[in-house]
């Protein structure tokens, strides 16, 4: 499994002990243990071809109206994660059915997906689980474990999916995985199947956004459920009530499944709307940032912009 303390990924709470962990700025939270250029992740996130997974994880770490590592955080952005799946279900419903103007559902979709891979990428922070690290274990399972299936007359043929090698090459790519190369792998024909051990016949038709949607809700609750129980790692206030072996398990697994929200959204925008995962985080990065400026974080702040 790639561990993020020896590819330079995602630094967790925790990993640099001795150091003042939160500080303040306009009474949001930000990590005061590692050093983080905000302005130069916003930059690349909205600009930028190369950036990273792990940008948009280190920059969603930060402007948070919890404590990073308390009670408070975790059960905020699980709260966010119901409203957010509600939410970018309906819009995908929307556009789906036909619903309304199709250019307002399909702007409207973009926003509500960003906002959920906001809140799913939130929770990794919470969990110390890099996202990048587990987006590579699970692309690693799909190509151990995928094939097509072809059945005829004479019996049934398998043969490796066309996908097999952009989703090899992003496994053991060395660096860190770019927003583009994920948008690449749905291009070349990837989709984030229930299972990441399945026989797949080989003409079958994407299933629909609604129905990626519905697996999207169920590993919502996966990772809501299993980061609950991890509460109480390192970093945390609790920290004594787990064992730090148990803690970096359950961070590897919460670490896959929001890289199965991040493969199941990426889909989803191409699917539906042909937009990208790109595309969704540039859109949060730019409203989340706007509202940090303003002091309009939470609806309860006052009035904000769209």
């Amino acid at each position: 499994m790639i561990n993020s303390e020896f590819d330079g990924g995602y630094q967790g709470l925790g990993t640099s002990p001795g150091k003042e962990l939160p500080h303040t700025i306009d009474g949001l939270f930000y990590r005061g243990d590692i050093e983080i250029d905000r302005e130069a992740l916003v930059a690349r996130l909205t600009s930028s071809p190369d950036a990273t997974v792990l940008d948009y994880q280190n920059w969603v770490d930060g402007a948070w109206k919890q404590e990073q590592g308390t009670l408070g955080a975790l059960e905020r952005f699980t709260s966010k994660l119901h409203e957010e799946t509600a939410e970018l279900r309906t819009e995908v419903l929307s556009v789906f059915l036909g619903q309304g103007d199709g250019d307002q559902n399909s702007a409207r979709l973009l926003d509500e997906a960003g906002d959920l891979i906001w809140s799913i990428s939130a929770l990794a922070c919470c969990a110390s689980a890099d996202i990048d690290a587990g987006i590579k274990g699970l692309l690693y399972d799909y190509v151990r474990g995928s094939r097509y299936i072809t059945v005829s007359k004479d019996g049934a043929k398998t043969e490796p999916p066309i996908w097999r090698p952009t989703a090899g090459s992003l496994v053991i790519k060395w660096d860190q995985l770019t927003l583009d190369d994920i948008d690449t792998l749905i291009e070349s024909g990837f989709e984030p199947t229930a299972s990441t051990k399945m026989f797949i016949e080989r003409d079958e038709d994407d299933d629909t956004p609604i129905g990626h949607m519905m697996l999207l809700e169920n590993i919502n609750l996966t990772i809501e459920n299993l980061i609950l129980a991890q509460y109480g790692g390192p970093g945390t206030q609790n920290r004594q009530y787990m064992l730090e072996e148990s803690f970096k398990d359950k961070s590897i697994e919460i670490g896959k499944l929001v890289a199965f929200g991040y493969l199941s959204c990426a889909f989803i925008l191409n699917r539906a709307i042909q937009r990208t995962l790109a595309d969704a985080i540039k859109h949060n990065v730019e409203k989340v940032s706007k509202r940090v400026e303003t002091g309009t974080v939470d609806k309860s702040d006052g009035p904000r912009e769209a």
